[in-house]
């Protein structure tokens, strides 16, 4: 019998659990939908407040934050997304993959689709991932850059180009508060708009580009996001001693990083295309991945492996043309027809440049699918793919049809632009022998006949143009530059067009009614004016207009108007127990201008007595005041108080006061240091005269205005007997 050795202690290698033969699901995902449901029942009790109370907080948008850079309106958006961009700095992308309701649309869309058995598969384009930070570029800094950068710069050294970029200033008043809003849907797309946008960026772009395949081919808030995430310290971290490189991680992101490439090469996620949504986290059967602040990815050096060959669908000349077709795309469809915002534009131009690059690989390759259906096999179409390729011809038709029309539309509001005429010239009846030609010059009418022909060439097919719908909104554009032509016939067609389409507005009345008069048609213009003012009483310029026709009918005809403006302005909330919103302070300053109006009015009543002549001027005199309570921002308000002081009662200190208070408010206004001076000299304050001749001078840069300036003070100095101050200014004259 063979004696038995006492057994050896063999170390065992402790192994891992057995993998599940799928993919496990992300348990941190409930929690993260949960939180997603929670941000929309907030944004549905926003809206509900709003409705029920009549104000609210500014829409949390990160797009508000346009208006903040462009009009000065700090508002709840502009604040969230700075907000979210310093946690950024923190956190990493956690505001995208938590709290975006974007986010939110593309989960639920590609949940639906797995739900029908539909995965999709991330596209992926070395150059297209760049759209995000040009659009941010574009939506968010170009705009100040072009303000206070490019427009100053080109009127110096290049003045004819500086008139190519419409560039509206920056409000007197800086930044101002604009937390709460009564007008809470005016920055949002009407309902026929925002649910093809929702489809567009949800189903069709996840379908299309992969889950989040709007956020990472479109979005303009992650073009932010992404370089700030770069130099972020949280990060999704790996421990090398528990990753088995089993790829669940990069099977359950849904932001299509590709998770395990990150970790085996850096030994973190350093793509800053991770939202932080933690699936990749949650699936790892050996919690090897966790989230934790490291350094960041920007200066954190070469990687700590041979790094993982990144892998494209595309070529590089593919991409390239890809580019090309991407913004020619975003061009077609971005405000076509007045309808389609960028965004939505975006999304269309993302899915139909991966449409465009499959059927480079139809001409190309034998064998091709896309989206589960066989396009080509074996060298040739199948049923499926000859349909696929019907529909992506006919798409591509549609596309350069739609291009056509847009470019047509934006070349004509690029020349009407630059035609410098004003309103009171265009409304102003051409003399006997006159032509535009002769008043305007030859290149402001060439430009004007240039902008016709394309602004009528964007209308719709049975307006002469090519277009299929009539929302364009050129017709203004259209007005103007036949005003200029001297056709008020083709302006004011026009301008009923306006009318018809978005209903009266104050503007739009009062120029069609300039149009009227124009035509020798005064009485239709008072009916206009006076429908209008029926339905809409609130139209301060409307009023203001009426007064002003009615002059040229007489005294009886003022009257009935003088009367319903006191009417109307006295039913008129007190301003000062009001927010001073931005319609607010557009109204108030209407209500100021028809109080001069009404002085300008009074002024022009014969008195029969002198008794009545008294009572007349102190009338007036109320009414520029009042213009100055109404709106004391209104720098052209106290002008024309000091004005009232001189001519109605010679009161020349209270006239130095009330313009002082205008040219606190329009330091630029060189009529009104000139007049300054006159008062000053008037009340023998020739210090204070000699100051505000040199701010007079100072303030403008046209050669012409400064001679005449020069030979008007000349002058003025012969008067006073000062032959030393009328030797200098006669020496600027040349």
């Amino acid at each position: 019998m063979t004696h038995m050795s006492e057994p050896r202690s063999i170390p065992l290698k402790v192994l891992p659990e057995p993998r599940p033969s799928r993919a496990p699901t992300s348990r941190i995902g409930r929690w993260r939908a949960g939180v997603l449901i929670a941000v929309h029942v907030l944004i549905v009790a926003h809206v509900v407040q709003w409705l029920v109370m009549g104000k609210t907080i500014s829409p949390v948008e990160p797009s508000e934050s346009m208006q903040t850079l462009e009009q000065g309106l700090v508002n709840a958006g502009a604040i969230m997304f700075a907000l979210a961009i310093l946690s950024t700095l923190v956190f990493g992308r956690f505001f995208c993959g938590w709290l975006c309701h974007v986010v939110a649309l593309q989960d639920l869309c590609g949940w639906m689709l797995k739900k029908v058995g539909i995965r999709p598969k991330p596209f992926r384009s070395r150059l297209l991932v760049l759209v995000p930070t040009i659009l941010a570029l574009y939506m968010f800094v170009w705009p100040t850059f072009k303000r206070f950068v490019l427009a100053p710069v080109l009127e110096r050294v290049a003045p004819g180009i500086a008139t190519w970029f419409t560039v509206p200033p920056f409000p007197d008043a800086g930044f101002t508060n604009h937390l709460i809003t009564e007008d809470f849907w005016a920055t949002f797309p009407p309902w026929f708009i925002a649910v093809p946008f929702l489809f567009v960026c949800g189903f069709v772009c996840v379908y299309v580009l992969g889950a989040k395949g709007f956020c990472t081919y479109g979005c303009p808030y992650g073009g932010f996001f992404a370089p700030v995430d770069t130099v972020s310290v949280g990060r999704i971290v790996v421990d090398d001693d528990l990753c088995e490189r089993c790829g669940y991680c990069t099977a359950n992101c849904t932001s299509n990083v590709r998770v395990h490439e990150e970790i085996h090469d850096h030994g973190m996620v350093v793509d800053p295309g991770c939202m932080k949504c933690m699936d990749c986290v949650s699936v790892c059967p050996n919690d090897a991945l966790s989230f934790s602040f490291r350094t960041p990815a920007a200066i954190k050096g070469k990687p700590e492996r041979e790094p993982t060959p990144k892998r494209f669908d595309t070529s590089i000349a593919e991409d390239l043309l890809l580019l090309v077709v991407f913004l020619f795309w975003v061009m077609a469809m971005r405000s076509l027809y007045g309808l389609i915002p960028l965004l939505m534009a975006v999304g269309i131009a993302a899915c139909m440049t991966f449409f465009t690059w499959k059927a480079l690989r139809v001409l190309r390759d034998a064998n091709v699918r896309a989206l589960r259906i066989q396009i080509k096999k074996r060298g040739r179409l199948t049923g499926a793919g000859a349909v696929a390729s019907i529909a992506f011809v006919l798409a591509t038709l549609f596309g350069a049809h739609s291009w056509t029309v847009n470019m047509s539309k934006w070349v004509g509001h690029a020349l009407t632009d630059r035609i410098d005429v004003s309103a009171d010239e265009a409304l102003t009846p051409f003399e006997p022998g006159e032509t535009p030609e002769s008043r305007y010059g030859r290149e402001t009418v060439d430009r004007a006949e240039r902008a016709l022909a394309h602004l009528n060439r964007s209308r719709t097919i049975d307006a002469g143009g090519i277009g299929f719908l009539g929302a364009n909104p050129t017709d203004t554009r259209i007005a103007k530059a036949a005003l200029t032509l001297g056709n008020p016939e083709q302006a004011e067609t026009a301008l009923r067009r306006v009318i018809e389409r978005s209903g009266p507005g104050d503007e739009i009345v009062v120029d069609l009614a300039g149009v009227l008069l124009l035509q020798s048609r005064g009485a239709e213009a008072l009916r206009l004016l006076a429908s209008t003012l029926e339905a809409h009483p609130d139209f301060w310029r409307v009023r203001e207009r009426q007064m002003l026709v009615s002059t040229a009918l007489g005294p009886d005809a003022i009257a009935p108007q003088l009367q319903d403006a006191r009417e109307a302005l006295q039913r008129l909330p007190n301003p000062d127990n009001a927010k001073r919103t931005a319609e607010r302070e557009r109204r108030q300053e209407a209500i100021a201008r028809t109080h001069l109006v009404l002085a300008r009015l009074l002024e022009g009543t014969p008195a029969r007595t002198p008794e009545e002549l008294d009572a007349q001027r102190a009338q007036v005199m109320r009414a520029y005041l009042a213009a100055t309570e109404v709106d004391p921002d209104n720098a052209y308000a106290w002008e024309s108080l000091a004005s009232g002081y001189v001519r109605l009662r010679g009161n020349f200190e209270a006239a130095l006061k009330a313009l002082g208070r205008s040219l606190e408010l329009n330091p630029a206004n060189t009529q009104g240091w000139f007049f300054k001076a006159q008062f000053a000299y008037e009340l023998g304050n020739n210090e204070l005269g000699d100051e505000s001749l040199e701010r007079a001078f100072e303030s403008t840069d046209t050669p012409e205005t400064k001679r005449r300036i020069a030979t008007d003070a000349t002058n003025m100095m012969r008067m006073l007997g000062r032959p030393d101050e009328e030797a200098k200014w006669d020496a600027r004259v040349n």
